[in-house]
């Protein structure tokens, strides 16, 4: 146990991260934080902690109503479960102005201003991408439990590639983009899909567009990030975030990108925000079902175009399968075999939708084998044909 405390310090010592350790009762065993980092009263940390300690199987990135950053994991030391919290950060220092806004939606006291203003001081600049990285480090230093870098440098490697995509559209003073590929991110929004959203964002676009303020081109920037936050918004609640958490975001993020005065800090405040409001939809979807339909629902999100069986899906949430779909169906309202044909359907209208893919293409690339298959369902679900639907897009 002194080890493992021991371990905590050094961890915040070289990065100032707040930590946290709780026991399998969820009960604070030690922390390593500033006193100035401890979240003052007022801002009540326990809404926050309530999420933050509940028993995910994977690590959960979390980023609240303060646009604070967090992640939390599991883990096994010398026979006895721990939860550790790692955060907040947050992405820059606050300005004046945002701290007020703060305290307007906090209904804060004036007296309370410095407190405030003392803790937000106090935090570590990390991003939601950058914070996650550190992830993989202390899972490892406090467990002994080897990494799977891939994953996480998958996350965090397009950053630079971003970076370097909107430098050279700086100078070129224009913006790629395509309608197309704006709802298909909207729509991986919605879905909570992290992964289809970063590689559609880090895809080249399809077409130049003029820029919206040519006199001034890092406030037509500017502009293009807040209307992509205002979809984004809208996206999310539509996917089963609360609208007024949402619309705080919302409201934070557009205060944010005023301040910034540089193309490389608002592409990573771009990168912060998608990270953020995907948090939010994640958030939604796990206090929507129980911990073993969650499970499987994004397991089924992540590989609905290879063979699912029903007998792998229990096996994964340990639960028999009789089990598993009476659960399942109470609280999706279908059976397993029609959630997965409905995704795979959905999917399927997509790329006919967005893309230029064949039909036969798209039946393999949705886990459809029999392409007579594919469109009895697809006529089942939509009343039409993949090819009569595809015309019917053409000719909108």
């Amino acid at each position: 146990m002194v080890k493992l405390f021991t371990k905590l310090k050094l961890f915040h010592y070289a990065t100032n991260i707040p930590l946290r350790l709780y026991d399998g009762e969820n009960r604070l065993l030690s922390s390593a934080l500033l006193k100035s980092q401890s979240m003052p009263t007022f801002l009540r940390f326990d809404q926050y902690e309530k999420e933050l300690v509940k028993p995910y199987d994977d690590t959960f990135y979390y980023t609240n109503d303060l646009n604070e950053h967090y992640y939390s994991f599991g883990f096994a030391c010398e026979g006895k479960e721990y939860r550790l919290v790692a955060g907040p950060s947050i992405d820059s220092s606050l300005s004046k102005k945002q701290l007020m806004m703060i305290s307007s939606q906090k209904n804060l006291r004036l007296s309370d201003y410095d407190e405030l203003e003392s803790y937000f001081r106090s935090l570590p600049h990390y991003t939601s991408v950058s914070l996650r990285s550190t992830q993989p480090l202390l899972r490892y230093m406090l467990s002994g439990e080897e990494p799977d870098l891939s994953k996480n440098m998958q996350k965090s490697k397009p950053t630079k590639e971003f970076e370097e995509k909107k430098a050279k559209v700086a100078e070129e003073q224009r913006y790629h983009h395509s309608p197309n590929k704006d709802a298909m991110i909207l729509e991986a929004v919605r879905n909570g899909d992290r992964g289809k959203v970063f590689s559609l964002v880090y895809t080249q676009g399809d077409g130049p567009e003029g820029i919206l303020c040519k006199d001034d081109p890092l406030r037509s920037y500017k502009n293009m990030f807040i209307v992509n936050v205002s979809h984004i918004t809208k996206a999310v609640i539509e996917g089963g975030v609360d609208s007024e958490t949402a619309y705080t975001l919302s409201d934070t993020y557009i205060q944010t990108v005023e301040e910034i005065d540089s193309y490389e800090e608002v592409t990573k405040l771009h990168i912060s925000m998608l990270n953020s409001f995907l948090d939010l939809v994640e958030r939604a979807k796990r206090m929507r079902y129980t911990k073993q339909v969650y499970i499987t629902i994004d397991y089924i999100n992540k590989h609905y175009y290879e063979s699912i069986s029903v007998k792998e899906l229990a096996q994964r949430v340990h639960m028999s399968e009789s089990h598993l779909l009476k659960l399942f169906t109470s609280q999706t309202g279908m059976n397993i075999s029609s959630f997965i044909i409905n995704k795979r359907i959905t999917e399927a209208a997509n790329l006919l939708r967005y893309t230029n893919y064949s039909i036969t293409q798209i039946c393999n690339m949705t886990g459809f084998n029999d392409q007579s298959y594919m469109t009895k369902q697809f006529k089942r679900h939509f009343k039409t044909t993949p090819k009569k639907y595809k015309e019917q897009i053409i000719y909108e």
